[in-house]
């Protein structure tokens, strides 16, 4: 409709002598069903891969707005913000903060928002689509709840429509992705005994054996997923990925790929968990406790002379032990954090805290070169040079914070020396002028987790 349209139509409404003889209230909550509704069919449009879809929806959504404006107006009864201004008020805001990690930028300089993004047509932003729209529908559910479980009942549906993915193509991949990002930010808040809900662990069940896939954009779609996971269903998406690693524990290629990926849904669900969350519950606790360990031994098994290898692994490693540690502190947890566990980690991080210096040991030099004498190509043999060189610099960066965020507790060594291990690495810090900022932050954090301690006095 026309935007003239709609505003004729409401003041027809309003004018009707059949509406205007009910009562406001009534007229109140028989418009807010009709917005849930509207609303939920306008989020599963918004699923869609096609841009004209989503802008088609942005529009209905839009002139769903303006009729309820002129019917009610500033009535304090009604709800004062609905989905299309959640998608004004988060959508430039989440944009410009993901626009450096997705490497988007608008290309005649305007600000982006989620307006623009969804009628975009370029392919590359479907997987910031997909970011935004898991962070539209987390706020959505918190303020009207309606539109939310008319839409998952929708979802339910389509997700148990699609039987296989695996042969699909990508655009039916991403529609499914979305279907299913929707459904498992909202887990576990749907009502239980609404059996058109696809229950969690079914909706699990159907989505981690892509994570082992050899085709990469069904493995991309099911772990950014699961990866927002309501944290509600935290503990069975946790307790489904362990057994399925313990089934493809003897398959080489599939349990190196689910690994990764188990990895990065860690690393995510680490950053973005409320902030006390481990400090309650301490199964969750135990869990990425537990997690850190297992890796650790997985690396340590391993030839570590191969250390530019596998750096998404190393990364989300170092995010998950920089998050634990540091909320365990600020919930006076840190107590849990075993001493023992905390000197294995920091041992085993020293490493990469080298950075690009590692390229200059030997055993590292060597297998780098081995690496690459099969090319011909010299300009190809300088790119994957640089890109490793990238790598562990980005590595010393993150492992250099995790360690920093693991001296939040008391000392884990036995003797508070000057010479020590953990003083010699901040002083090592301290006297390089590109990392001496997080050199400044790991003194203060080593200083704040043991203040009470004498030895600091000798």
């Amino acid at each position: 409709r026309k935007r003239a349209g709609s505003i004729d139509l409401a003041k027809d409404i309003r004018l009707d002598p059949i509406v205007s003889s009910r009562s406001t209230s009534f007229a109140e909550n028989s418009w807010s069903s009709v917005q849930s509704n509207v609303e939920a069919i306008g989020l599963i449009f918004l699923c869609s891969y096609s841009p004209k879809i989503r802008s088609t929806a942005i529009e209905v959504l839009q002139e769903l707005r303006s009729v309820s404006s002129l019917l009610f107006g500033s009535t304090p009864n009604m709800t004062p913000l609905r989905l299309m201004d959640i998608i004004d008020e988060i959508g430039c805001d989440e944009i410009n903060s993901l626009q450096n990690d997705f490497k988007l930028h608008s290309k005649d300089g305007k600000q982006l928002c989620l307006s623009s993004l969804a009628a975009s047509t370029d392919p590359s932003t479907q997987n910031l689509w997909t970011h935004c729209l898991s962070e539209l529908v987390k706020v959505s559910f918190q303020l009207f709840p309606e539109a939310l479980e008319i839409a998952s009942v929708h979802v339910s549906a389509k997700i148990r429509g699609h039987e296989d993915v695996s042969e699909a193509s990508p655009s039916v991949v991403v529609r499914w992705r979305n279907y299913i990002v929707l459904s498992c930010t909202v887990m576990g808040g749907m009502d239980p005994k609404n059996k058109s809900h696809l229950p969690p662990r079914e909706l699990m069940q159907k989505t981690i054996p892509f994570l082992s896939s050899k085709i990469d954009y069904l493995r991309e779609a099911a772990r950014m997923a699961l990866s927002r996971v309501n944290k509600n269903g935290y503990h069975d998406l946790f307790a489904m990925l362990k057994h399925q690693q313990e089934i493809l524990s003897k398959g080489k290629k599939k349990r190196d790929r689910f690994r990764e990926e188990l990895m990065a849904i860690f690393g995510f669900t680490a950053q973005h968990m409320k902030p006390a969350l481990l400090a309650e519950d301490s199964s969750l606790r135990t869990i990425f406790l537990s997690h850190i360990s297992e890796v650790i031994n997985v690396f340590m098994r391993e030839n570590d002379i191969v250390i530019y290898r596998d750096h998404i692994q190393r990364y989300n490693l170092c995010v998950v032990i920089q998050c634990v540690a540091t909320q365990l502190y600020l919930s006076k947890k840190q107590d849990d954090f075993d001493k023992s566990l905390r000197k294995k980690i920091f041992t085993f991080l020293l490493k990469w805290t080298k950075g690009a210096d590692l390229l200059q040991e030997e055993p590292i030099k060597k297998q780098l070169q081995q690496d690459l004498a099969s090319m011909k190509d010299v300009e190809k043999k300088n790119s994957i040079r640089m890109f490793v060189t990238e790598n562990l610099v980005l590595l010393q960066y993150i492992s250099c914070t995790a360690i920093s965020a693991l001296l939040l507790g008391p000392s884990f060594e036995a003797e508070m020396k000057p010479d020590g291990s953990v003083l010699s690495w901040i002083e090592s810090l301290l006297l390089d002028r590109k990392l001496k900022p997080i050199g400044l932050s790991s003194l203060e954090n080593f200083l704040l987790g043991n203040h009470g301690n004498e030895d600091l006095l000798l």
